[in-house]
């Protein structure tokens, strides 16, 4: 257990690294949360993210607005790409010996895979990258459903697809990226009476 002059000394510290981190990537969540997640605080997570936000303010609306339509995250009239369920994959959380594997999957094609930590000697890795690699580039069509061009993960209705059509198209992504990878994609909307 921390002394509390250890702990205050350290979420001092903390607070310099959020501000330097808020600086470089004032919108990344991630990146911010990443912090805690390495200084093995978790426990103060929701108290110090107040007294920071509190101190440094939120992000600008139209800021997080502009990022957002970079990848066809807000309806925007005209774009096909914003007709979509938003960010379809989790990232996935590999146990140490899964992950191994991957990389060693990646480097025999020549390639490194993305990846952040993640609790209990985890790591996370790109859905993105995955679906990318499994060939799925962004604006790939099938038929009347394809990935946005703006953001991997996106499935879209490129005009009258059905549910079935998305729903196939997810399918056939999470068996590629099974195939080549080992990885299973596990979807992230919610899907309801189908």
């Amino acid at each position: 257990m921390r002394s509390g002059l250890a702990v205050r000394q350290r979420l001092q510290a903390l607070g310099v690294e959020l501000r330097e981190a808020r600086q470089r990537h004032p919108y990344t969540l991630a990146a911010v949360l990443s912090v805690f997640f390495i200084a093995g605080i978790l426990p103060l997570l929701c108290g110090l993210w107040l007294v920071v936000v509190l101190r440094s303010g939120l992000p600008d609306r139209e800021a997080v607005r502009r990022i957002r339509a970079t990848k066809a995250m807000l309806i925007t009239p005209g774009d096909e790409d914003c007709r979509s369920a938003g960010s379809f994959f989790k990232n996935p959380v590999l146990a140490a010996e899964q992950y191994q594997q991957l990389t060693e999957r990646a480097r025999a094609k020549g390639l490194q895979i993305p990846n952040y930590p993640a609790l209990d000697a985890q790591q996370k890795v790109s859905a993105a990258w995955l679906v990318e690699h499994s060939g799925f580039s962004k604006g790939y069509r099938s038929g009347r459903v394809g990935i946005s061009r703006k953001h991997a993960l996106a499935i879209v209705n490129r005009g009258e697809a059905t549910a079935a059509d998305i729903l196939g198209l997810k399918e056939h992504i999470q068996q590629r990226v099974g195939e080549i990878w080992g990885i299973e994609l596990e979807a992230e909307p919610v899907l309801v009476g189908l």
